[in-house]
C-alpha cells in the first residue's frame, strides 16, 4: 500500500545570477530527501517536495513562498541565499505562523520565531577570517567590494570597525548589483592604489566576473590576496586558475578530514558527478533535512509551531562535524580558513573551535541597562538597510524604466521621420481596409491629397487587370496575420496606370490581437516597361537565334551530303568512321568496309551524256539506301564510288550482303530517254580486324580489293587477302 505524503516547499533560485547558488542546493536536499523516503519517510509519511524558483528577485521569493503555504500546503519551506530573498520571505511565514530553513551565512541582528538559521553569523564567519587576516599583517590598507544587499553592508560596517580598531585603513567600499558584472572601477583602484588584502562580499555569478577580472589586470593574490564570504566552491570550480592563491572563511571545505565528511562525500560523488563541488552551504542545506526529520520524529508533529518549540538542543552529526540547535534557532559552527588550489577546492590553512552563534554580536548576553535599545537599533538596522537597498532597486528600476521611454521616444521620432520621408509609398488601414494614413510618398505618387484618401478603400485605385484572385489571396494572408508580397497594376487620380511592388502586413498590439492593417509600396513602372521592352528584345533574339540554328544545321547537312545522291560525303566519313572503330574495338565486333564502282560507268556518260551518268548515281544510291540494315552506313566515296560500312558485321556476311546486293542491283534497270540501262557493280571487302586495325588500313584494302574485281572482268565480289595482292 502506497505511504500518504507530506508536502515541503524547496525554494532557490534557478534562473537569474543566483541560479549557479541554488542549483546545487534543490540537488543536494533531493538527495537527502530520497534518503530519508528510501528508509521509510517520516511518521509513515513521504516527503513530497514542490520545487519553486526564486529567479533571483526577493519579489519572486515572496510571492512563492506565499503559493507553497496557502496552495501547496507545505509544513516548512527550505530556501534563500540572500538576504535580501529571506528578509522577504521572512515576513510571509511569519504571516502565517509557518517555518522557513535558512542555509547560508547572514549578517544577524535577526531572529525570526519562524525561521531556523543554519549557516554562519557574522560572529561565525567574518570575525574570525578579519582576525586570521589582522594576525598574518594584511590589513593596514583594505578594500571592501561586495553586492548591493544586506549582508555585504551589514558585514562591511562590523569589518570597518575590526580593521579600524586594529589600526588598519579601509581605502575605499564599493558595491555592484547582483548580476553586474562590470568591476571597472574596482580594479582601477586595485592597480593604482597599494591593497594589502580586499574583503568580497560579492554574491553568485558575479564572483566568477570578479575574479576574472582581477586576473586579467594581473593582480596576484600572493601581493593582493582576496579574503572571500561568499565564495564557495561551486563558484570556484568555474574559476579555477583564476581564484587559485586566494581565501575564503566558511564553516566547511571539502578537506575536512573525518570519518563523516568523507563517508559523505563518497555517497555524494556516487550520485553527482565527481567535478560537482561540495560547500557549506550544500551542506546546510543537507544537515537541515536531517535536523528537521529529527525533530519532527522527537515532537511526532510536521506542525511548524510544534517543530519550532522542540528545535533546541536536537544534535545531527553533519559532514562539518556535530552540529546543535540553539535556542536562538541558530547553530553553533566551527570557521575554516581556506586558501584556494587550482582543482577549484581550498585547502584548510586554520581552524576555530565551535562559535556559539551571536546574531546580536554578543550583545544578547550584555548586562548593561540600554541592552535592549541597543538590540532594537541593531534589529532595525538590516530593515532599513533591506529597505534602503529595495529603494535603489526602485530607483535603479524607475531609471531604467525612463531610459526605454527616452529610447522609445527617439525611436518613435525616427520612424516617424524615416516612415514620412520614406521612397516608398506606405499607407496604414483600418480592420475594415480603410485608410488612417498615408505618407507623403503615396500622394505624390498617386495624386491624391488625405483628405480625398481618409476613410476611402484602397481600391479606389484598383484596376481590371488585377486579377480578383490576387485580393482574395492576400487579405487571407495578412487576416491570419502573416506577410503578403506582390504586384499591383493601379491607376493614379489622372487615369495613368502603373505597377507597384507591395509588401503588406497586419500590425498587433502587445497583446498579439491585429489592429491595423500596413503597406509598404515601390513604384516599378519603369522596371516593368524596361521588363516589357526587355522581353519584346529577348523574343525576337530567341527566334532570331532558331532561325540560326536552322540554317546552321542546314549548312552542315550540305557540308556532309552529296548534293547529287544526298547521301553522306567523304568528309562525313572522315568524322565518323574513327567513331565507328572506337566503339568496334571497345565493344569487340566486327566492322566491314565494301567499296562499290559502277562498272562501265565512263561509257555512260559518252554515250547518253552526264544527266544519264546521274541519274545512274541517284538510281543506285536510293537501291542501296534500301538494301542495307539500319544499322549500316552508305557514303559517296567519289565519282562512281561509294563506301559502304557494316556494323557488327564478319567478312563471310559483309561477302553475302555484297553479293546480294551486286546481283539485285546486275537486274535493275534505269530508264533514260526511252532508253532501258542495266549496270553492274564491282565490290571490295575489307574486315576489323582480322584484316586490319585502322580505318586506313581497312579502306585501303577494300580499294586493292576493289581493283582486283575491276580487274578480273568486274560485275563481281572480292574480299582483301593478303597473299592475292602480293
Amino acid at each position: 500500500m502506497q505511504k500518504s505524503q507530506i508536502n515541503i516547499g524547496l525554494l532557490h533560485s534557478l534562473s537569474g545570477p543566483m541560479a549557479i547558488s541554488g542549483k546545487m542546493l534543490i540537488s543536494t536536499m533531493m538527495m537527502a530527501i530520497e534518503e530519508i523516503n528510501q528508509n521509510g519517510g517520516i511518521l509513515g509519511k513521504m516527503i513530497n517536495p514542490i520545487i519553486e524558483d526564486g529567479e533571483s528577485n526577493h519579489n519572486v521569493f515572496a510571492q512563492k513562498a506565499e503559493k507553497l503555504i496557502t496552495e501547496n500546503n507545505v509544513v516548512s519551506i527550505f530556501g534563500c541565499w540572500t538576504s535580501s530573498a529571506r528578509k522577504s520571505v521572512k515576513n510571509i511565514v511569519e504571516k502565517y505562523n509557518s517555518l522557513l530553513w535558512y542555509p547560508t551565512q547572514y549578517e544577524g541582528f535577526e531572529q525570526s520565531p519562524n525561521i531556523i538559521y543554519t549557516g554562519s553569523c557574522l560572529n561565525q564567519q567574518v570575525i574570525p577570517a578579519v582576525k586570521w587576516a589582522i594576525s598574518e599583517n594584511l590589513c593596514d590598507k583594505c578594500l571592501l567590494v561586495g553586492s548591493d544587499y544586506v549582508f555585504p553592508r551589514t558585514a562591511n560596517t562590523l569589518i570597518k570597525t575590526l580593521i579600524t580598531q586594529s589600526g588598519g585603513h579601509i581605502i575605499a567600499e564599493k558595491y555592484v548589483s547582483l548580476d553586474s558584472v562590470d568591476f571597472k572601477e574596482v580594479i582601477d583602484i586595485l592597480t593604482t592604489e597599494k591593497v594589502d588584502i580586499v574583503f568580497n562580499t560579492i554574491n553568485g555569478e558575479s564572483n566568477v566576473a570578479f575574479f576574472k577580472r582581477c586576473a586579467g589586470a594581473h593582480l596576484k593574490p600572493e601581493i593582493t590576496p582576496i579574503m572571500s564570504f561568499s565564495l564557495s566552491e561551486i563558484e570556484l570550480s568555474i574559476i579555477k586558475k583564476y581564484g587559485a592563491g586566494h581565501y575564503a572563511c566558511w564553516n566547511y571545505f571539502q578537506g575536512i578530514n573525518s570519518k563523516t565528511n568523507k563517508d559523505f562525500i563518497n555517497k555524494y560523488y556516487n550520485k553527482f558527478d565527481k567535478s560537482t563541488p561540495i560547500s557549506a552551504p550544500v551542506i546546510d542545506a543537507y544537515s537541515q533535512l536531517y535536523l528537521w526529520e529529527k525533530i519532527v520524529k522527537t515532537c511526532q508533529s510536521f506542525n511548524p509551531q510544534d517543530v519550532l518549540k522542540n528545535a533546541a538542543g536536537t544534535v545531527y552529526e553533519s559532514p562539518e562535524g556535530i552540529i546543535e540547535i540553539l535556542p536562538n534557532n541558530h547553530i553553533r559552527h566551527r570557521a575554516f580558513i581556506g586558501k584556494a588550489a587550482k582543482d577549484g577546492l581550498f585547502q584548510i590553512i586554520k581552524e576555530t573551535p565551535v562559535i556559539d552563534p551571536e546574531p546580536w554580536l554578543g550583545i544578547e548576553n550584555s548586562r548593561e541597562p540600554y541592552k535592549e535599545l541597543i538590540l532594537e537599533a541593531l534589529r532595525n538596522y538590516p530593515d532599513v538597510l533591506h529597505i534602503n537597498c529595495s529603494l535603489q532597486d526602485e530607483i535603479e528600476k524607475k531609471k531604467h524604466l525612463e531610459a526605454i521611454l527616452e529610447l522609445k521616444n527617439i525611436h518613435l521620432l525616427q520612424l516617424t521621420q524615416a516612415v514620412e520621408q520614406s521612397p516608398a509609398s506606405i499607407v496604414i488601414t483600418d480592420l475594415d481596409g480603410n485608410i488612417t494614413y498615408v505618407n507623403p510618398k503615396f500622394i505624390s505618387l498617386t495624386g491624391y491629397n488625405f483628405l480625398e484618401l481618409k476613410g476611402k478603400n484602397p481600391r479606389i485605385l484598383k484596376t481590371e487587370h488585377t486579377p480578383s484572385s490576387v485580393y482574395k489571396n492576400m487579405w487571407h494572408i495578412i487576416s491570419s496575420g502573416g506577410i503578403w508580397t506582390g504586384e499591383f497594376l493601379n491607376k493614379k487620380k489622372n487615369g495613368e496606370l502603373y505597377w507597384e511592388r507591395a509588401a503588406i502586413s497586419s500590425i498587433k498590439n502587445t497583446e498579439g490581437k491585429i489592429i491595423n492593417y500596413i503597406a509598404v509600396k515601390e513604384d516599378i513602372t519603369q522596371q516593368k516597361l524596361i521588363e516589357i521592352a526587355l522581353q519584346t528584345s529577348n523574343h525576337k533574339l530567341e527566334e532570331n537565334i532558331k532561325e540560326i540554328e536552322k540554317l546552321k544545321n542546314q549548312l552542315y547537312e550540305q557540308a556532309i551530303r552529296d548534293p547529287l545522291t544526298k547521301l553522306y560525303n567523304r568528309r562525313y566519313l572522315e568524322e565518323r568512321i574513327d567513331l565507328d572503330f572506337q566503339t568496334a574495338a571497345r565493344t569487340k565486333i566486327n566492322l566491314s568496309i565494301a567499296m562499290l564502282d559502277i562498272d562501265h560507268f565512263k561509257s555512260i556518260n559518252d554515250t547518253f551524256g552526264h544527266d544519264a551518268g546521274d541519274i545512274v548515281l541517284t538510281n543506285l544510291s536510293k537501291f542501296l539506301s534500301n538494301s542495307i540494315r539500319k544499322t549500316d552506313f552508305i557514303y559517296r566515296y567519289g565519282g562512281e564510288e561509294f563506301l559502304l560500312v557494316f556494323i557488327d558485321c564478319d567478312v563471310k556476311s559483309a561477302k553475302i550482303l555484297s553479293e546480294k546486293i551486286r546481283m539485285n542491283f546486275s537486274e535493275y534497270i534505269s530508264e533514260i530517254d526511252n532508253h532501258k540501262i542495266k549496270v553492274t557493280l564491282s565490290i571490295g571487302i575489307s574486315s576489323y580486324p582480322q584484316q586490319g586495325n585502322d580505318f586506313h588500313k581497312i579502306i585501303s584494302n577494300a580499294d586493292e580489293a576493289l581493283y582486283i574485281s575491276k580487274n578480273s572482268g568486274r560485275n563481281t565480289v572480292t574480299i582483301w587477302e593478303e597473299k592475292e595482292i602480293k
